[in-house]
């Protein structure tokens, strides 16, 4: 059974950021905090299936549900969106840390997400994680930068076929050996196939296994 508490943190601009925990341990090994994307929820089947990976694996999973795509933040550009999920995101680790203490943490973040990374490893707690990229803005230069020299042990997942890949970009972060890059042909940003629906379920499960290996 899974066990889920809720919360919220009142994050930029005063509008409410909520967050679940999910638990099926008593005592789990860690945590792992799933970052999706602006139109890619928790429940979009790569972070579905991540969230049972983990809670398998005895991990307590946190899904920070910002919510960039609605009508509350309709008035704000991207790059203003941008900088709320940097600030917002730590702030709901630092009220998660408040109650709750683990040994082990895994990040996943989805695009949009991959922003808010750099800022939540400034957390002393989260010094020894471990970071799932999927399906990174490799041609966005700041997550590009904070990727070449992440000294974190990652494992990043993309399609060529994905709007944010670069094959040259991707070159030059395979410099980077703290890294593990798998890269997935004719799959787009979505991490599905642009026109085959069973085809597009296999990658789901190629990349649910390489997420379970790690």
């Amino acid at each position: 059974m899974i066990n889920i508490r809720s919360g919220h943190i009142i994050g930029s601009k005063e509008i409410k950021v909520p967050y679940n925990i999910l638990s099926i341990a008593e005592k789990p090994k860690g945590l792992a905090i799933l970052l999706p994307g602006v139109g890619y929820t928790v429940q979009a089947p790569v972070l579905h299936y991540s969230t049972g990976v983990f809670l398998r694996k005895d991990y307590d999973v946190l899904h920070v549900n910002y919510q960039y795509a609605k009508e509350d933040y309709d008035a704000f550009s991207n790059e203003e969106l941008v900088e709320f999920v940097k600030r917002d995101v730590p702030k709901v680790m630092e009220e998660v840390l408040k109650h709750s203490t683990y040994d082990s943490f895994y990040l996943i973040a989805k695009s949009f997400g991959n922003y808010a990374i750099e800022n939540l490893l400034k957390n002393e707690d989260l010094k020894e994680a471990k970071v799932i990229w999927l399906t990174p803005l490799l041609v966005k230069e700041a997550v590009f930068q904070f990727m070449m020299n992440s000294l974190h042990k990652g494992l990043c997942i993309i399609g060529d076929n994905d709007w944010a890949y670069e094959a040259e970009l991707l070159n030059q972060l395979k410099q980077n050996e703290n890294i593990e890059f798998f890269v997935l042909p004719d799959v787009n940003h979505s991490l599905e196939y642009d026109h085959s629906v069973i085809e597009s379920v296999d990658v789901l499960k190629t990349v649910t296994e390489k997420i379970n290996q790690f």
